[in-house]
């Protein structure tokens, strides 16, 4: 698949998941802004009841001080008519046990709330009670409180104060809510969407995946179909089954490596590799590579130089892991290397890793490409039109591999057109 057909494909496998990711972020951000709404009342309501329980215990507070520097002085201090004079400005009333009024402030005359029996009972008995009360339209903090064995003292206050204080804070917060509302569903769409990202991808790799998978092996499996086809239509002699037979045999061998690197490829987004690490010195896996890489490029006339620096490159690893990177590097090398071109390799051991790297004279890639080496199913335009088998798994199998042994891989375009890969591996 080219890079022109993978970036197609993604941006056709998004969009086929649009009528179902976005309709979804739409619905779990209502509900969430409807949970928020619905705790943000409860919230409002409890703050409410909180601030209307503070005003009042103010207020009460702003009532015993009344009473205790005020009131109960005068009355200690003269008879009971000798309220009436300073107390101009406050409901204060003398009562006695009968709820008749024995004494008054002036402006208690406008006050003809009749008393409460029983907190006036309660008075009497040495407590101070309130109790809120309605006149004229008016609210009121009444409260009652002892004096002597014959009188009780009342004093009401208006609360038009609280009623102000209380309405600013429900006016203010029905103000805010729409705008907090608003905000609260833009930034859960944002988290959502935010959030359903890896469901996204995860819904756009399986479907790659299987589209990918039907692309791959439709190839190998028509050629051996084909090649069947072919040797069954009449009678041959033994030694062209014999030929049918090993294309039939390669054909397998490629379904087989397509699928199992296709197995590695649907475990790559989900989780890393489950290891069989050993102590393993990878120099002899590397030599074998090299080996079958010069008896490959001998017939395509390509140089070969291979650096080795040190007798051993021992490192924690599954070796037959390890090996399927190197080979799959190797052959990279040689089957992207035009005729007369190189290919240089070196290995090294050191500052806690084993390092290989693969250098050759590149002719399926450019620098466009070099970013999206690593992304599964890429090949260059270049490669697929030089006719160079391949399934462009490989690389991406490859940096899997790797990073599940705690390494890298990384790629490289030089100035001159060739294309690098190296890899290190902890020790």
């Amino acid at each position: 698949m080219s890079h022109r057909n993978c970036l197609d494909h993604d941006k056709a496998t998004n969009t086929g998941l649009q009528p179902v990711i976005r309709p979804t972020e739409r619905r779990l951000a209502l509900i969430f802004t409807a949970v928020v709404t619905a705790f943000t009342l409860l919230i409002l309501s409890v703050n409410y009841l909180i601030l209307n329980r503070a005003l009042m215990e103010g207020m009460r507070r702003h009532v015993r001080a009344e009473i205790e520097k005020d009131f109960i002085p005068h009355y200690l201090e003269g008879s009971i008519s000798a309220v009436a004079s300073p107390m101009e400005d406050e409901h204060y009333q003398v009562l006695d046990r009968q709820g008749a009024v024995a004494a008054l402030s002036r402006d208690a005359r406008h006050f003809g709330l009749q008393p409460n029996m029983e907190l006036l009972a309660k008075s009497f008995a040495g407590r101070t009670e309130y109790e809120v009360g309605e006149y004229q339209d008016d609210r009121y903090l009444i409260a009652y409180f002892p004096l002597d064995d014959q009188y009780s003292g009342r004093i009401a206050i208006a609360m038009d104060l609280l009623g102000k204080y209380m309405d600013d804070f429900m006016e203010g917060q029905l103000v805010a809510f729409p705008g907090i509302m608003l905000a609260v569903y833009l930034v859960s769409r944002a988290l959502l969407r935010f959030a359903m990202k890896p469901i996204a991808d995860a819904f756009t790799f399986q479907e790659t995946f299987s589209s990918n998978v039907s692309h791959e092996l439709r190839s190998p499996l028509t050629s051996l179909q084909g090649n069947f086809e072919v040797a069954l239509r009449r009678p041959r002699q033994a030694d062209e089954y014999r030929e049918a037979l090993a294309v039939g045999l390669k054909e397998t061998g490629r379904i087989i490596t397509v699928l199992n690197n296709l197995t590695l490829l649907a475990s790559s987004k989900f989780r890393p590799l489950e290891l069989m690490k050993r102590p393993v010195d990878i120099k002899p896996v590397i030599d074998a590579a090299a080996a079958a890489l010069r008896q490959d490029a001998e017939a395509a006339d390509i140089s070969v130089a291979f650096e080795v620096e040190g007798s051993e490159l021992v490192c924690a690893c599954d070796e037959s892991l390890v090996r399927r990177v190197i080979e799959n590097l190797v052959s990279n090398a040689v089957k992207y290397t035009a005729r007369h071109g190189h290919v240089r390799m070196k290995a090294a051991r050191g500052h806690g890793k084993v390092v290989f790297g693969i250098t050759n004279t590149c002719v399926g890639l450019t620098a466009d490409d070099l970013p999206h080496v690593f992304a599964p199913f890429f090949r260059g335009r270049n490669a697929a039109a030089s006719g160079a088998q391949g399934h462009g798994i490989g690389l991406y199998v490859s940096r899997y591999i790797i990073a599940s042994h705690g390494g890298e891989m990384k790629a490289e375009m030089g100035e001159d057109g060739s294309f690098s890969v190296w890899f290190s591996i902890p020790a």
